[in-house]
């Protein structure tokens, strides 16, 4: 959703799941769930409770991207659109559909050993790079 009363100097947008089904993102969601379970070292459980307590956040998450890009043409602020190439070819397709659709100064930026966790990933230097640039050439 675009608020109005938020005037940002510009938007950095990563991994942006455009028409994306629930299903998918709750078994993207079990995807996470459990491998940060086994990160912090605890029992890999509860994940059909954690999914149907998420399954609201989810559709609301999914809603607020669909309605936000049906509205792209109302930003005016450069945008910075960043995917991983290792990630699924839907985030690409959802980079270029915003391309297409924005009236502002915009870049599309795929990186190549990355996949949708971007910034913990290979490319995390040049990715931080990018972030920094884009942010310096914004006016304050």
């Amino acid at each position: 959703m675009l608020d109005n009363a938020f005037q940002p100097n510009g938007i950095i947008v990563m991994s942006v799941p455009f028409k994306k089904s629930i299903e998918s993102l709750e078994d993207r969601f079990v995807i996470y769930a459990e491998a940060y379970q086994k990160l912090m070292r605890e029992p890999v459980e509860n994940i059909d409770r954690l999914k149907k307590a998420f399954k609201l956040s989810l559709i609301t998450f999914q809603t607020n991207i669909d309605s936000t890009m049906e509205q792209l043409d109302k930003i005016s602020k450069p945008i910075l659109i960043m995917y991983g190439e290792l990630d699924e070819k839907l985030y690409k397709e959802s980079g270029l559909r915003m391309v297409t659709s924005l009236n502002t100064k915009t870049e599309l930026k795929g990186y190549k050993n990355s996949h949708h966790l971007m910034t913990s990933g290979k490319d995390r230097d040049l990715i931080q790079k990018d972030i920094l640039n884009f942010l310096n050439g914004l006016k304050w």
